[in-house]
């Protein structure tokens, strides 16, 4: 009885053990990183000019995982309260854990949301000579889509996303920005309540993004 029960208890032992290190795998982070690309852009009109962006931030509010998976639909969030400099030479929303698995339709989702002193998203820069600003003083949402991703044990990853500052003034000429309304500091101020037909055309772009990505 007694060596059974050595046995017992040895059998035991070598079981937790093993559970142990099963459930010990790290859970793979996922890194939310944005960059900005296509910074001069020449705009199209009677007499082409030229926007140059040269400054901008986003206020995240949390960064999202959506996608499929062999259970459904399924969504991993994490708390992203950060105000990121979009010119910077990483742009970084912080990570999110994601377990193990093979996912598709899968969507990159970073949330943004103004505050008291900042807005949503931001960019400052130059029409030829003339100040301009598009600013956005809502929640908004950035994403961006890949068909599928696979996250294994014990590794980092990067969701790398471009935001391609060139397709924010499709739709709009240099005729348009010649006779928008100025703020009083003789900026172009595009936001929900100044130029509003520009602002609905740059905020409709802005969901266009380059690409993601995941590595």
């Amino acid at each position: 009885m007694k060596t059974n029960s050595l046995v017992l208890t040895a059998t035991l032992f070598a079981t937790l053990l093993y559970s142990c290190k099963k459930e010990d795998r790290t859970q793979p982070g996922v890194s939310y990183q944005l960059s900005t690309t296509n910074r001069t852009i020449t705009v199209s009109g009677t007499q082409p000019m030229t926007v140059t962006w040269n400054s901008g931030y986003a206020y995240s509010k949390q960064i999202e995982f959506e996608a499929q998976n062999a259970g459904g639909q399924v969504r991993f969030q994490s708390e992203s309260i950060r105000k990121v400099d979009l010119f910077s030479p990483i742009a970084s929303f912080g990570s999110i854990v994601v377990p193990l698995g093979t996912y598709s339709q899968v969507e990159f989702q970073i949330e943004l949301l103004q505050t008291a002193t900042d807005a949503a998203f931001e960019l400052r820069g130059k029409y030829n000579s003339t100040p301009i600003i598009f600013k956005i003083n809502s929640a908004f949402e950035l994403d961006a889509d890949l068909p599928n991703v696979t996250v294994a044990d014990g590794k980092a990853y990067t969701a790398a996303i471009a935001l391609n500052l060139a397709n924010l003034t499709k739709g709009i000429s240099s005729d348009m920005l010649n006779v928008a309304t100025k703020d009083a500091s003789g900026a172009i101020l595009i936001s929900s309540s100044s130029n509003t037909s520009l602002y609905d055309t740059m905020v409709s772009n802005l969901h266009s993004i380059e690409g993601v990505q995941f590595n």
